[in-house]
């Protein structure tokens, strides 16, 4: 592989960070007949992610002559009814 800054091995190691990423899901389905000719459907799901990185990112800081640091502690949930 070739670029600007000469040739790289693809098994060069481009960033040290320790990161974590937990993904949990919860799905429930269901249809119900109520009469004849009539039914009642459910669709219900939940997804929730914890995303967490812990090292240094590839911008620069001049004034601490050091590269800045990268810091993550995300959750998301996602929530659908239907």
């Amino acid at each position: 592989m070739k670029n600007y800054v000469g040739s790289l091995s693809p098994d060069h190691e481009y960033y040290r960070n320790k990161s974590k990423k937990t993904d949990g899901n919860i799905y429930l389905k269901a249809n119900y007949d109520l009469t004849k000719g009539l039914s009642a459907y459910a669709d219900l799901q939940y997804r929730h992610i914890n995303y967490t990185i812990d090292g240094n990112n590839d911008k620069y800081d001049w004034s601490k002559n050091a590269l800045r640091p990268l810091a993550v502690d995300k959750k998301f949930d996602f929530r659908k009814c239907q």
